[in-house]
């Protein structure tokens, strides 16, 4: 388990495709992501450039399913 941003946000801004984030992740053998939403939408909007958040949109959309959703929280399986 891993928590704060410093990992993450260093995987998204590096990625040059969705598949590098995916990739990162699994080399770290995460399986799942528990993600606040209100917190992360700020973070994304404060912490990423565009190109970022196009790449890290297509990580989401081609690279997980969400399994849970609920009280603005979600749970997403790689």
């Amino acid at each position: 388990m891993i928590f704060g941003d410093g990992f993450f946000r260093t995987t998204v801004m590096r990625a040059e495709t969705p598949q590098n984030i995916l990739a990162d992740l699994k080399e770290r053998k995460i399986t799942h992501m528990l993600i606040r939403y209100d917190m992360f939408n700020h973070w994304t909007n404060q912490q990423l450039n565009n190109e970022s958040k196009k790449i890290l949109g297509g990580f989401f959309q081609s690279h997980t399913r969400r399994l849970f959703s609920k009280a603005g929280y979600g749970l997403y399986q790689l």
